[in-house]
């Protein structure tokens, strides 16, 4: 406080306590209202370069203007309980600043007005804290900030709608760093359009506030036309829609942001979810961690997976982990994705997810786009889903996906779901070793006609039906199997039919395999009892040239249980040039008129 006993009133001051360094508000109470009062001050330390100490009163003041290079230490406090904002929507608006800790609160219903906002560059705030009495008092965009280099150490509101709001009007904005967020009862907690080189540091964002719904932009975390952004840990609970979401507008801007740890709870949406426009994709996206409980309102029919991706590209995630609470599952889907390029996922972990933990899905989120170049490890999914990936569509490909590793915990529809085997296959569809823990449904729904690989580990189908599908061209069924020991049953392909009769010369189980120009079947191979004993097992190879269904395979060559090989179709020919004349080539077998076999030489 200025001790000069001389200044009663503001005209009155001496040049010796104008010169001062640092002032209080007590210093300054030549005019009627407090707010003068404050905004005198205020304009005094600008002017003057000197420093406002404030106590921490709470002041009740409204429209005032914070400007250019004022230095207010200690503890400012602003209450707003209703007072008209005479020019103005703002309680207060913020110059190019540096605060040790601004309070503004407010017990009055915000219908036509504000809080907070920029109105120029570099500011400094250590502590910001904005909050409403009650939760039903309006309060949209408390802290509005439009400029570049903004920095928050601490911030804190409670009961406000959309308590940060960084918006560059169209033009990129550089430099916003808020470094400690806390939020409470939120319909929006942070979002940023337009603005490049962001931090944000650790940020619990939670409370439904009562208009929070399933609504576009009620999001925990919302990022628009955003670059060059680093982001910490984010706890979010009870988000109206997504707990996290990331976009473009009609630019391709969005794109090299990292996010170290995304925790969301109870949300309506998904937990995380980049969606933009075709042609615009979100690019060079990394989230190190994903945890997602009861995601997902019970009420939405779609929207509401762990994550979701539209119209991305070079997009690494580290782990998904999806777990449920209160609710029957987490998510309907872990993953989901359409218009997807080169993303890359390390582990996905869910116990229960409504649906299947990963889906294809090229119908979502506006225009299809190729979803190629996926690379997936990891994946388990502890208790039952109709199956490990739906392709639900896909008119415009899919291809080059690769999973490797997965483990559920059993599945009700198909170990992999195509919705269509007419599905546009544009690379690889590889499958590396794929367990079911508690299976009876084993068959792939429509497998794709090419480009199509898995390998299943022995496990799972060990004592179940082998998998069933229309598979052929370029497509391959591959499975990784166990060392085969002659002295007891392991892990190795199990093909079983207990239902034959023992009978010498019965057939048993067996592969069969078409023919490379249509389905007919074209040989088998198959087991087949050769002698009075049910465990006299041979092994027979069959062939044939079938013209119609009703034509036979026939049996060419015969192993015995005893090691006798026999040969029941060999031909018979007295000689080489006999053997010649009938069709036989070099090289093929025949037997002569003594029972000895021969070699066709040319």
């Amino acid at each position: 406080m200025v001790s000069d006993t001389e200044v009663t009133t503001w005209s009155g001051r001496t040049q010796e306590s104008k010169n001062k360094d640092v002032v209080s508000l007590n210093d300054f109470s030549q005019f009627d209202t407090l707010t003068e009062n404050l905004q005198s001050a205020l304009n005094w330390c600008a002017e003057n370069k000197s420093i406002l100490l404030c106590d921490g009163t709470k002041l009740s003041v409204a429209g005032i203007v914070i400007p250019d290079g004022v230095v207010i230490r200690g503890w400012l406090y602003i209450d707003w309980n209703g007072q008209n904002l005479v020019g103005g929507e703002w309680i207060a608006t913020l110059g190019s600043a540096s605060i040790d800790r601004l309070t503004i609160s407010s017990s009055s219903a915000l219908i036509n007005y504000k809080f907070l906002k920029t109105t120029n560059d570099n500011i400094k705030i250590d502590n910001l804290n904005l909050s409403q009495s009650v939760e039903t008092l309006n309060g949209n965009n408390a802290f509005s900030i439009y400029n570049n280099n903004i920095f928050i150490k601490n911030f804190e509101s409670e009961n406000i709608q959309r308590p940060i709001v960084a918006y560059g009007d169209g033009f990129f904005k550089s430099g916003l760093k808020i470094d400690n967020i806390k939020i409470k009862n939120f319909v929006r907690g942070v979002g940023i359009n337009y603005y490049e080189n962001v931090k944000i540091g650790f940020a619990k964002i939670i409370g439904r506030h009562s208009s929070a719904k399933i609504y576009p932009g009620h999001n925990g975390l919302l990022l628009e036309n955003v670059q060059s952004a680093e982001i910490d840990t984010l706890i979010i609970d009870g988000s109206g829609e997504h707990a996290v979401r990331l976009s473009n507008g009609s630019t391709d801007s969005t794109k090299n942001i990292t996010i170290k740890s995304i925790y969301a709870y109870r949300t309506g949406g998904c937990a995380f979810k980049i969606n933009s426009l075709k042609g615009y994709n979100v690019k060079n996206i990394r989230v190190d961690h994903i945890y997602g409980e009861d995601i997902g309102d019970i009420n939405a029919t779609s929207n509401q997976e762990i994550v979701r991706l539209s119209h991305v590209e070079n997009i690494s995630i580290g782990d998904i982990v999806s777990k449920k609470i209160a609710n029957n599952s987490s998510g309907s889907q872990s993953l989901s994705l359409n218009d997807a390029k080169f993303v890359t996922v390390k582990n996905i972990f869910a116990e229960k997810n409504s649906t299947v933990p990963i889906l294809f899905n090229t119908s979502q989120d506006g225009e299809a786009g190729e979803i190629k170049n996926i690379f997936i490890d990891n994946v388990v999914h502890t208790e039952s889903c109709a199956a490990l990936f739906n392709v639900s569509s896909s008119s415009v490909g899919i291809g080059n996906i690769f999973i490797n590793n997965a483990i559920l915990g059993a599945t009700t529809t198909a170990s992999m779901y195509f919705n269509s085997p007419d599905i546009l296959i544009t690379g690889m569809i590889s499958i590396d070793k794929l367990k079911i823990l508690n299976n009876s449904v084993t068959a792939i729904k429509n497998p794709p006609s090419n480009n199509f690989k898995y390998s299943l580990d022995t496990e799972t189908f060990a004592t179940k039906n082998c998998v069933g599908g229309n598979v052929g061209y370029t497509s391959t069924y591959g499975f990784k199997l166990g060392v085969f020991d002659p002295e007891k049953s392991n892990g190795v392909l199990h093909i079983s039919n207990n239902v034959i009769e023992s009978k010498n010369g019965n057939y048993g189980s067996g592969i069969q395999i078409a023919r490379p120009s249509s389905e007919r079947r074209g040989a088998a191979i198959v087991v087949k009892q050769t002698g009075e004993k049910e465990n006299n097992i041979g092994l027979s190879f069959l062939s044939g040239s079938t013209v119609i269904a009703s034509d036979k395979l026939l049996e060419n060559m015969l192993l015995k249980h005893n090691g006798v090989l026999n040969l029941p179709q060999i031909k018979f020919f007295e000689s080489n040039a006999a053997a010649i004349a009938s069709g036989l080539s070099e090289g093929d077998i025949y037997s002569n008129i003594d029972g000895k076999l021969q070699i066709v030489i040319s």
